[in-house]
């Protein structure tokens, strides 16, 4: 079992960079001030490379989402191009058969007149 006890904060050592005043406050040396405003300098430079990294990938997210967008609208309209083009081959095919039959008869009429004229 682990004992706790009670400690009051002007019983304590304070930590670096602090100094013990009167009545157990502290107060901060030049030192630990020093330090805690390079800190703040170094946070405040990554926070903003943080936001500008982040507007940079939401400004891809986007350019990506419209590059989708326009690579779907391309395929739609592929599928579209694609559709009509065997349309018109189906057409092209059923008009070929239709010519060719009639020139089939009348290569037979032909063949029969001109047997008649001989």
């Amino acid at each position: 079992m682990v004992k706790i006890r009670e400690v009051r904060l002007w019983e304590l050592e304070p930590p670096p960079g602090l100094q013990t005043l009167k009545g157990g406050e502290f107060r901060l040396t030049v030192d630990l001030l020093s330090k805690l405003k390079a800190c703040t300098t170094v946070y405040d430079a990554e926070s903003l490379q943080v936001d500008e990294l982040s507007a940079a990938a939401e400004k891809k997210g986007q350019e990506y989402q419209i590059e989708l967008a326009i690579k779907s609208h391309n395929g739609l309209r592929l599928r579209e191009f694609e559709h009509r083009a065997t349309e018109l081959i189906a057409r092209s095919r059923r008009r070929h058969r239709r010519l060719a039959k009639k020139l089939k008869s009348y290569v037979s009429r032909s063949r029969d007149a001109v047997a008649n004229l001989e």
